[in-house]
């Protein structure tokens, strides 16, 4: 288990996932952190979110994707 350096809240979603992702990809298929307290599991293999978005979504509601998806049926 590596310990990710820590991120100042000021950067945004997509730049810490961009610095997670190069981080750790080609060694690991996902990594888990902590933001503002909550676990976060961040997916890095591809064929891994290939499996989740499509074959076992309806596993995988509560996330921050299905929310944003759920949002934007609303409007």
């Amino acid at each position: 288990v590596r310990k990710l350096r820590n991120f100042n809240m000021q950067f945004h979603n997509n730049v810490k996932f961009y610095f997670i992702h190069r981080q750790f990809r080609r060694k690991v298929p996902f990594v888990g952190y902590f933001e503002a307290g909550k676990p976060k599991l961040l997916v890095i293999d591809p064929e891994m979110v290939k499996n989740i978005m499509v074959k076992n979504f309806s596993s995988f509601t509560n996330n921050e994707f299905s929310k944003m998806v759920r949002k934007s049926l609303k409007n």
